[in-house]
């Protein structure tokens, strides 16, 4: 196809994750050995207006149950056996590929943030599963730094237990109750790690050859992917886009994570 330089064209990347519930491969780590206090820190405990808590997740425990990588890390959750009576706010699952394979010492990597919510309100009972909202790419070569926080809580509680298994320094933690722990330091080391159940799908990172550039996610039979280019006159003279949206004709209905990638181009069509 034709090339032209004359004109800044926009492109819009468009990558649809789709998810068949089929093609999840659920495992569980811990043996629930460990119940948590009323006033012992968890994830999901309020002894604190807020804490920051961390632990990892080893290259050997997910080979055990059959995880290898490169693999879409989708779900993720504790198991709750009380949980705390308000919601916690501003609470975040922070992920990052580490070579350490305990929580002995505070760990500086960038992180991923993999699920968000302003109010989470845990569900007492059995495994909590979060649907991630962002999903974690392992590529199977490291360990898992799992960063859990929440922000300051309107008030204190003796609740949030969980079950947990007995690992030397599996867990650290700090909390406050003046201000929020988002960012802080974990100072306070235990010997357990709370139980987790994780949820994976298939991966694939082949990318998108014809743009020059990657996908995001890779592509497979679980990705669908598409690029648009729009020309500059074809949008009319305006300055900035603060809306996204299409026609869409009919729907099945089911809720997908989706990412939008704008850049600036000076193509008028794809090169193939």
């Amino acid at each position: 196809m034709s090339t032209s330089a004359v004109r800044i064209l926009i492109i819009f990347f468009c990558l649809f994750i789709v998810m068949d519930l089929n093609s999840i491969t659920e495992i569980t780590l811990g043996n629930g050995a460990i119940l948590t206090g009323q006033d012992e820190v968890s994830p999901v405990n309020l002894t604190y207006n807020s804490i920051r808590c961390q632990m990892i997740i080893t290259k050997e425990e997910l080979n055990s149950e059959g995880i290898y990588g490169p693999v879409a890390l989708t779900e993720f959750g504790f198991n709750i056996y009380e949980a705390p009576v308000q919601a916690l706010p501003n609470y975040k699952i922070r992920m990052a590929d580490v070579t350490v394979d305990d929580a002995e010492n505070h760990n500086t990597a960038t992180l991923k943030t993999v699920f968000t919510s302003t109010a989470y309100s845990p569900i007492a009972g059995a495994f909590d599963t979060l649907q991630l909202t962002d999903s974690y790419i392992w590529q199977g070569y490291d360990n898992i730094l799992v960063d859990v926080t929440f922000g300051f809580a309107g008030s204190t509680e003796t609740a949030g237990r969980v079950y947990g298994s007995a690992i030397q320094n599996g867990f650290r933690y700090v909390g406050s109750t003046d201000f929020s722990q988002t960012y802080s330091t974990t100072t306070t080391v235990m010997n357990y790690r709370p139980d987790i159940k994780l949820g994976f799908q298939p991966y694939s990172a082949n990318g998108w050859p014809a743009l020059s550039q990657d996908s995001p996610f890779g592509s497979s039979n679980r990705y669908v992917g598409s690029a648009s280019i729009y020309r500059n006159e074809d949008m009319g003279s305006y300055g900035t886009i603060t809306h996204l949206g299409w026609n869409v004709m009919n729907s099945n209905n089911r809720s997908i994570p989706a990412k939008i990638y704008l850049k600036e181009v000076t193509t008028d069509y794809f090169n193939s």
